[in-house]
């Protein structure tokens, strides 16, 4: 009873998930519209979590025989979007619950960007000499990145 339970619930929640992003003149979701939201949650396109998603849109822009443009500017319909979000649901729906460690992300990440800015003049201090990598580095770089116990990430200034 409990497995007929979740996928009612997987199912629920992928429909939820197209109604919440789907353009209501056309009925389609823009993948970039719907990915923009991931990463402000703190889910990175390049996070491997969401692969298999990734992957998916891949595919579907291959069999739609889209020569120009992205896989990533997409509309979908419904079944296709269920098709593609399926393998990384789990992820997706934790994700637009705000069942993080840090459920509201973007003010989260506003803060962090306030701290950013108010050390980014703060030139005190000297290059770590002792690590070679570090001895290296333009000691005029600055950057702070972030990464939850959930695999939000947030990076802002001269990070990679």
């Amino acid at each position: 009873m409990v497995l007929i339970q979740r996928d009612t619930d997987k199912k629920h929640a992928e429909d939820l998930l197209f109604d919440m992003f789907k353009n209501e003149e056309t009925g389609l979701l823009n993948i970039g519209k719907f990915l923009a939201a991931l990463r402000t949650i703190g889910i990175r396109r390049n996070d491997p979590r969401i692969g298999e998603m990734m992957d998916n849109l891949k595919k579907v822009h291959k069999l739609n025989n889209y020569d120009n443009g992205s896989p990533l500017s997409q509309n979908l319909n419904a079944e296709t979007f269920k098709a593609v979000i399926a393998p990384n649901i789990v992820l997706i729906a934790r994700a637009f619950r705000h069942q993080f460690v840090i459920p509201d992300f973007q003010g989260f990440t506003k803060d962090i960007e306030e701290v950013y800015w108010k050390c980014k003049s703060n030139t005190d201090g000297k290059v770590a000499s002792y690590i070679p990598q570090l001895a290296r580095v333009n000691p005029d770089y600055w950057g702070v990145s972030v990464c939850t116990i959930d695999g939000q990430r947030f990076s802002i200034g001269d990070s990679n």
